[in-house]
C-alpha cells in the first residue's frame, strides 16, 4: 500500500491519547506532518515524549473542540505552523456512559451535543476552508457503535453518533465533486479508559466483578479479545491514503465482529 504521506499536514483532535495519539505516530512513522490537540497541557506533554520531543513534524495545541475560538486558535497554529491542512481526523470528546434518561439533565444534554456533534463540526468547517482551495482532502470521523446499536446507558452518545454518521454522508456527498472525501470509523471495544468506564457500569447493574463483567462482554465478540488502539490507527491511516482514493461516505467497524446486523 501507498502509505507515504510526505508534505502532507494531518491535524488530529483528541490526539494526545488512545486511538488519537496511535493515529499520530502511524502518520508520523509515514513521513506526515502532525498536529494533535487536546484539552490537557499535561497529555500533550506524555504525547510529545511519546512520539518524539525532537520532531519537527510535531505539532502539539491544547485546544477544546467546544468552543469555536479554540478550534480558530487550532487551524491558524496549523497554518502558521505547516501552510496547510491536507487530513482532518475528528476523534475528540467521548460522550458519558451510564445515566438513564431521567437522570440526565438538559444541560448534559447540551454538553454533550456542543462538545463532540458541534464540536466535529467546527473543525470541518475550518478544514473544509483550506481543502476547498486546494480541491482535495480527507476527513474522518470517529464516531463510535452507539450510532448503530442503541442502548439505554449511552443515551447522549448514541444519537449523536447517528446524527455524526449522517454528516458524514451528507458531506461526502456534497464535496466529493471537488475532491474532498468524507468517511467514518466506528470502533468497537477498545483497550483504552473509555470502555473500562462502560465494564464499571456493566459490574455495578449487574451486580458482578468487573472481570466478570469483562468474561460476559467479550463472550459477544467472536475475535474473543479487545481491539488495540493501533489497529483502529491502521484503518483510519488507509482511509488517509491513496489506496482510499475510491471511498467516500462508507463507514467502516473497527469491532473484532461485535456488531452482527447489515
Amino acid at each position: 500500500m501507498n502509505l507515504d504521506f510526505k508534505n502532507k499536514v494531518v491535524v488530529i483532535t483528541g490526539g494526545s491519547k488512545g486511538i488519537g495519539l496511535a493515529t499520530a505516530k502511524k502518520f508520523l512513522n509515514a513521513n506526515a506532518k502532525v498536529v494533535i490537540c487536546g484539552r490537557s497541557a499535561n497529555n500533550l506533554q506524555e504525547a510529545v515524549q511519546i512520539l518524539g520531543s525532537d520532531n519537527s513534524n510535531l505539532k502539539t495545541v491544547q485546544c477544546d473542540i467546544s468552543y469555536t475560538n479554540q478550534v480558530d486558535n487550532l487551524f491558524n497554529i496549523t497554518l502558521n505552523t505547516f501552510g496547510n491542512v491536507d487530513v482532518l481526523i475528528n476523534n475528540a470528546a467521548p460522550t458519558s456512559w451510564g445515566p438513564l434518561i431521567d437522570e440526565i439533565d438538559e444541560e448534559e444534554w447540551l454538553e454533550a451535543v456542543n462538545s463532540k456533534l458541534l464540536g466535529y463540526i467546527r473543525c470541518t468547517k475550518r478544514a473544509i476552508d483550506y481543502m476547498l482551495h486546494q480541491k482535495s482532502g480527507r476527513i474522518i470521523n470517529i464516531v463510535g457503535m452507539g450510532g448503530r446499536g442503541p442502548n439505554k446507558r449511552y443515551l447522549t452518545g448514541g444519537p449523536i453518533n447517528s446524527a455524526i454518521l449522517t454528516l458524514t454522508k451528507a458531506l461526502a456527498n456534497h464535496y466529493g465533486s471537488q475532491g474532498i472525501l468524507v468517511t467514518a470509523i466506528s470502533p468497537g471495544p477498545i483497550d483504552t479508559g473509555h470502555h473500562e468506564n462502560i465494564l464499571n457500569w456493566m459490574a455495578k447493574e449487574a451486580k458482578i466483578s468487573y472481570q466478570e463483567a469483562m468474561d460476559n462482554f467479550l463472550s459477544g465478540v467472536p475475535l474473543k479479545r479487545y481491539g488495540k488502539p493501533e489497529e483502529v490507527a491502521s484503518a483510519i491511516v488507509f482511509l488517509a491514503s491513496q489506496d482510499a482514493s475510491f471511498i467516500t461516505g462508507s463507514e467502516i467497524l473497527v469491532d473484532g465482529g461485535r456488531f452482527r446486523s447489515l
